[in-house]
């Protein structure tokens, strides 16, 4: 584990290349929007095309024709096709969309003190001249030749018209930008220049004519003569994109010199560079460029041309999980907002909801190319939460009692096999699964205790998981000190797992531990397992998405009762959540239902799972959905319990187990008093965490100090009782000494006894 601090935050934060700009984009010298030129073309709006373009290039006319597009040699369209014709639809813009009005911004733009010379109206001197003039500078472009353009005025007609050469040039004077043509610059005029401006720029071509002993930083243009910047950033080549490029950086660097700024700071992603976003393309059907019928793309043709970008962006995390999209935003700006949440040390903590509705499953990691794990860092925050008491005791309160319930009287429980003194193995079903399957529960040891030698020892409770994902890590090691007391009192026997989350816990906590699937490829099939056949789709536990053992014996058993097997989409490593994980079903609902409608939408077939938690869930929502052991064992399948009758389960496990197997005579506890519960009633009391011994301690305490009030108005009584952080209130009637149950309702809170001063006592 990482500790939150402004390090750890920036290590993560780089991991996500959301942010990371197309390969195109980061290519291009200028790092024009090509995703958004394309988008905005697609749908036919030329004129917001258009002005994306000119908001990076301040000649557009001129560099939408000369262009040398080396946006096409990382366009990833091209592994797929053809490279997305860029440069075409950006003429295609400049021809369909009409002209964004700057007149009132220029006219109303605040002018300068400072005066700057610009040597060279080649495209360098013309796109550094604008930069500046656009930014209120007072610029004179100074040229040796009776007119600006250099290398523009030798290009074909075909490939710049002199009318679109014209139209951008007037933006020069549009702009305030003073022209003065046949004006040659040596290199005593440099030393005028340098005395009567502020700063000067010398085009390459210029610097190549002085032949001066000039010193250049090719980061920042500057030169080692004070005032002056010149040339290109590479010695190797030269293009009129590259050209722009150094235009834009050394108006930057003049800027930055005139302001008394750094030259230096945040320069690395100055031209081009390569991007590090990851793009799927392996959904990617290939096609062909769009061929225009003559020079330039119609309307109709540069739609569809720009239709063809496949608008790259890293979404592997959003697309497999439901909590990421919940929340609209990408695992950089989460793990920046955990941190924040994470610093405060008074008031709101508004990211509690967030960090708490993420599963912790890892799926998030295995999915992106950088590792990044939202789990992780959602993991120590809470932890981090419950260290320094800012965790809200409603958030996972239930089920940490529910927890300690499973691991108290009522369902723990440490017993060797019936006539055995000693225990080879223990079964540990886990308290899930003595909720939901408690048959089965019964029939796995049974069978195992006849056919294991060395005996087999049984232990009820709770492997502590639930305190893990609640971020209790003290709570964590206690209930692990609990199980591991037993497993000494039992001999220190090799635990049998029903459950992959226990199978887990035990694992990384150094307990001896194998899957009951294991078990059973070893020693066959149940006896009474009934061959049948159809397919099924596997659903691989999110807990144990690495464990290709567990995983292909599951497949294996499956395969041996007959049925065939349908891979899914996301399956094993890749494996979706199923929304119980890191209890995201009890603190987000919302998510929870759209993480199971994703898990459960991959396939039209039944569903097959190991995990009682994932069958559970999947059931909850109409999928059918068989645990492995129940097909096995051939227990008949139960419903889906509501959290009472899970509570109630556990509780007659251990007392059918204890008088069935161990043959004790004992009998379980009856209520003191008579009462009635709705079945609507009871899954309202599901849906709002209260269960049905909460009701019945509400109302035996009502019967006995009779602390109610009466409602002549509906005629029903109200009662209420404080159990732990939660007080319930319960409204029901009472007839022929039976209290009928209307409605339950709930309310968790600690209190904490302060002074005067609000010190907590």
């Amino acid at each position: 584990m990482f500790e939150l601090t402004q390090e750890s935050l920036h290590e993560w934060e780089a991991l996500c290349t959301q942010d990371q700009p197309p390969y195109c984009t980061a290519q291009c010298p200028l790092h024009v929007d090509a995703k958004g030129i394309c988008a905005a073309v697609e749908q036919g709006n030329f004129n917001k095309g258009r002005e994306i373009l000119e908001k990076y290039m301040v000649l557009p006319r001129i560099l939408s024709a000369v262009c040398e597009a080396p946006c096409r040699n990382k366009c990833r369209r091209g592994e797929k096709g053809d490279a997305v014709q860029l440069q075409l639809l950006e003429q295609a813009c400049m021809t369909y969309g009409k002209k964004k009005s700057t007149g009132s911004r220029l006219a109303f733009l605040r002018k300068k003190e400072e005066k700057i010379a610009v040597v060279g109206a080649g495209m360098a001197g013309l796109c550094t001249a604008m930069e500046l003039g656009s930014r209120g500078y007072q610029v004179t472009l100074f040229e040796k030749a009776n007119g600006p353009g250099g290398r523009l005025l030798l290009l074909d007609e075909q490939v710049l018209p002199k009318e679109e050469l014209e139209k951008d040039f007037k933006k020069l004077e549009q702009t305030g930008i003073k022209i003065e043509c046949n004006s040659h610059v040596d290199s005593e005029k440099l030393k005028a220049l340098c005395r009567q401006y502020n700063a000067v720029y010398l085009s390459q071509a210029v610097l190549d004519e002085l032949k001066l002993d000039i010193q250049i930083d090719r980061t920042t243009l500057l030169t080692n003569i004070e005032k002056v910047f010149a040339g290109n950033t590479s010695l190797d080549e030269t293009s009129f994109i590259g050209d722009a490029s150094d235009g834009k950086k050394a108006a930057i660097s003049i800027e930055r010199y005139l302001q008394n700024a750094s030259l230096t700071l945040k320069r690395e992603l100055e031209g081009s560079y390569a991007s590090k976003l990851f793009t799927r393309l392996d959904r990617i059907e290939p096609n062909k460029e769009i061929v225009p019928e003559t020079i330039h793309y119609t309307e109709a043709e540069a739609k569809q041309e720009a239709a063809r970008c496949i608008q790259c962006r890293c979404t592997e995390c959003l697309d497999a999980c439901a909590f990421l999209r919940n929340y609209k935003r990408y695992p950089k700006l989460y793990a920046r907002e955990v941190f924040n949440n994470f610093t405060i040390v008074m008031g709101f903590h508004g990211a509690n909801g967030m960090i708490n509705s993420c599963s912790l499953c890892g799926q998030c990691k295995v999915l992106c190319p950088n590792g990044f794990d939202m789990g992780e860092i959602c993991k120590v925050a809470r932890e981090d939460m419950v260290t320094r008491g800012k965790m809200p005791p409603s958030t996972h309160d239930f089920a940490l009692m529910d927890m300690a319930f499973s691991n108290g009287d009522d369902y723990f429980m440490v017993q060797h096999q019936p006539g055995k003194q000693e225990s080879r193995y223990a079964l540990f079903p886990g308290f899930q699964m003595g909720a939901s399957l408690p048959d089965t529960v019964k029939a796995v040891y049974q069978d195992l205790s006849e056919r294991l030698d060395g005996g087999v020892g049984l232990i009820l409770g709770c492997c502590g998981a639930i305190a893990d994902w609640a971020g209790n890590q003290p709570q964590l090691k206690q209930e692990l000190e609990k199980i591991r007391t037993a497993w000494n009192q039992l001999g220190q026997p090799k635990m049998i797992t029903l459950c992959p989350s226990c199978y887990m816990t035990f694992q990384q906590a150094g307990i001896p531990v194998v899957g009951i699937t294991e078990i059973l490829l070893q020693i066959g099939v149940p006896p009474q397992m009934m061959t049948q056949s159809g397919m099924l789709a596997v659903h691989d536990s999110c807990i144990t998405r690495f464990d290709r053992t567990l995983q292909d014996a599951v497949r294996e058993l499956a395969r041996q009762a007959g049925y065939t097997i349908e891979e899914l989409p996301y399956s094993r490593e890749k494996t979706h959540c199923c929304g119980y994980g890191g209890l995201t079903s009890l603190v987000n609902r919302e998510v929870d239902a759209e993480t199971v409608k994703q898990c459960i939408s991959q396939s039209d077939k039944d569903y097959l799972t190991y995990c009682v938690n994932c069958r559970d869930q999947f059931m909850k929502q109409g999928k059918t959905t068989h645990h492995i052991l129940e097909l096995l064992y051939g227990v008949q399948e139960r419903p889906v319990a509501d959290l009472s009758e899970r509570r109630l389960n556990r509780q007659r496990l251990k007392y059918e187990m204890r008088t069935e197997i161990w043959g004790e005579t004992i009998m379980m506890p009856e209520p003191k008093i008579k009462y009635e519960i709705a079945d609507d009633v009871r899954w309202q009391m599901h849906d709002r965490m209260i269960l049905e011994t909460d009701i019945i301690q509400v109302l035996e305490h009502a019967d006995a100090t009779r602390e109610m009030i009466f409602n002549k108005t509906k005629q029903v009584y109200f009662s209420s009782l404080r159990i732990g952080n939660v007080t319930f209130w319960v409204e029901f009637r009472k007839q022929d000494n039976v209290y009928q149950v209307i409605q339950a309702y709930s309310h968790r809170m600690s209190f904490e006894e302060c002074d005067v001063n609000g010190a907590v006592l």
